[in-house]
């Protein structure tokens, strides 16, 4: 167990009652039991995450992030852009975009002993800057960089002197000027109409440099930001976060309460922790559905009638049915349709997720309601135009899963027997370490890093690092980067246009969305999602019951 608190069990026994005020995290104490009832119990997906923004991506605790870090920007939940720590900024758009940046002059990072007198500072250009570099240090372990490779004038050359050993984390980088305390430009090397996305992400969250190199690779497990809570207690199984009183962000109505803190908690039966009223957001698994919602997807009335709520989330992430373009076969368009009309694409789909058209999710900008709909006649059809008539002289077709999660089993099972029917010939194949080299399909999901098409049309750029099903067309390649240097106005044109030539090519097949039920316990309300099942932990609120908002009212 790791701890971050100084002093002892008594005297923090008695500052819990004030609300766990900053205690410094160098010392320890073993465990913080009396909690008020002001913090908000929340799920720890993972036990022992990390906590640094940018390290190693864990999605299963992602989520937390937001509570301890802030970007540049963020999305709501239609996924539209807007200023977070930025203030205002401005877009020269050329050949070399300059976004100049002007950053609100009310942020300030959590109190820490990594600053002097344990007093958070103010947030400054520099810390932007060097959030930057620390993602392109090549002797930080992160999964960021290829997003903005290429992109930032000079930062290539400078991970490239890191690299060698030539340079320092301290080097300048040509295209990030800080131009005062609170401004500065970001130049970068192309268009790049995500690029405010990117900056948007939890991932991109801004640390100081003092905190970094002060606790080293144990930043991990002691955040220091400038997000709506910071860490008290780091334990694998239990996080205590605390609210930070002068954050930007929180407003407070008369009928409601602002949350002192939240707990984190790591438990293998999480379902029963909510029962028993010790926590209070709970992800509903599949299995446990049911116990919430009647057959029609739709909460208990008893479930209700105790206060609880259920929120259906769509989750920006996509099943595809994707095609080895290597694989001469395959390349033959008339037998993609014959796959694609092959299959009763929605028969695969159950409670926990939606039948899904366009190769963007939907909910993001971009999507259009373009499907493949089962039709043997049609598969019958396109076979003879494909050269084989009834599957005659085709091949056995292998269709690769990487995942033994049930539903990657029963997805690749059903497809297999579909296709069998119809006179094409399959197997499925496992194999956990190769998506699809050997294999002529494969299933395959993809989760949205950010709210921008172009973060999954990019699957299927000739280009792309992330495109390994090698589909290769030279009229989507233009879509695609024409996109890139487009503006608000023109862009979802260009997304429309990307997404019905993919269906129109049936260059990939996307056929399920999943869904996320998270139960809401009494105690709280006005729990924002944003992006997905990120929460908006600032939005949360507790209600204020009706006497004592009146003894507030008349005092």
């Amino acid at each position: 167990m790791t701890t971050y608190l100084t002093m002892n069990k008594a005297i923090c026994f008695i500052l819990l009652f004030l609300f766990i005020p900053a205690c410094s995290r160098d010392k320890g104490i073993s465990e913080i039991t009396d909690i008020p009832d002001t913090y908000v119990y929340a799920p720890m997906v993972k036990e022992n995450p990390n906590l640094d923004p940018s390290a190693i991506w864990e999605s299963e605790n992602t989520f937390m992030l937001r509570a301890f870090y802030d970007s540049l920007f963020r999305y709501n939940r239609s996924g539209e852009i807007k200023p977070n720590l930025v203030q205002s900024f401005t877009i020269i758009n050329s050949e070399n975009p300059i976004y100049r940046l002007t950053l609100r002059s009310d942020v300030f990072f959590h109190d820490d002993p990594c600053f002097p007198n344990s007093k958070g500072r103010r947030l400054t250009a520099d810390d932007v800057v060097f959030t930057i570099k620390r993602i392109a240090d090549p002797s930080h372990a992160n999964e960021l960089y290829p997003m903005i490779e290429g992109l930032i004038i000079g930062l290539d050359d400078f991970r490239e002197h890191l690299e060698k050993r030539k340079g320092k984390i301290s080097d300048p980088v040509k295209g990030l000027v800080v131009t005062n305390e609170t401004e500065l430009e970001i130049h970068l090397s192309k268009p790049m109409s995500e690029f405010l996305y990117i900056l948007a992400m939890p991932e991109f969250g801004i640390v100081p440099s003092e905190a970094v190199l002060r606790y080293k690779k144990e930043f991990r497990h002691h955040p220091v930001g400038t997000g709506p809570f910071h860490l008290v207690l780091f334990d694998e199984r239990k996080l205590i976060a605390q609210r930070m009183n002068s954050h930007f962000r929180f407003e407070q109505k008369p009928e409601e309460r602002i949350p002192e803190g939240i707990v984190f908690i790591y438990h293998e039966d999480m379902s029963t922790l909510f029962r028993e009223g010790k926590l209070d957001i709970l992800p509903l698994k599949a299995n446990r559905i049911h116990s919430f919602l009647d057959e029609s997807y739709q909460i208990k009335k008893d479930i209700e009638a105790k206060g609880y709520q259920v929120k259906k989330i769509e989750s920006p992430e996509l099943y595809y049915l994707m095609f080895n373009f290597d694989e001469p076969v395959m390349q033959n368009r008339h037998l993609r349709k014959a796959i694609a009309s092959a299959v009763p694409w929605q028969l695969l789909i159950d409670a926990t997720a939606i039948s899904h058209a366009s190769f963007i999710p939907k909910g993001i900008m971009g999507y259009v309601d373009v499907r493949y709909e089962y039709n043997p006649e049609i598969t019958t059809s396109e076979l003879i135009h494909a050269g084989y008539p009834d599957g005659k002289d085709l091949p056995e077709l292998i269709i690769r899963f990487t995942d033994l999660h049930e539903n990657m089993l029963r997805y690749a099972a059903m497809i297999e027997d579909s296709l069998d029917q119809l006179g094409i010939s399959s197997r499925i194949d496992y194999n956990a370490d190769e998506i699809i080299n050997g294999a002529h399909m494969g299933i395959f999901a993809w989760t949205m890093d950010f709210p921008d098409a172009k973060n999954i049309l990019s699957l299927l750029d000739s280009t792309s690092t992330t495109n390994d099903w090698h589909y290769l067309n030279s009229d989507y390649n233009r879509i695609f980067n024409e996109a890139s240097g487009a503006n608000d106005k023109e862009i979802i044109s260009y997304y429309d246009k990307a997404a019905r030539h993919i269906f129109e090519d049936v260059a990939a097949i996307p056929f399920c969305q999943p869904v996320e039920y998270w139960a809401m316990s009494q105690r709280i309300s006005n729990v924002e999602f944003v992006f997905g099942w990120y929460i908006a932990w600032d939005t949360i609120r507790f209600p204020v019951i009706s006497e004592q908002l009146n003894n507030t009212q008349t005092q």
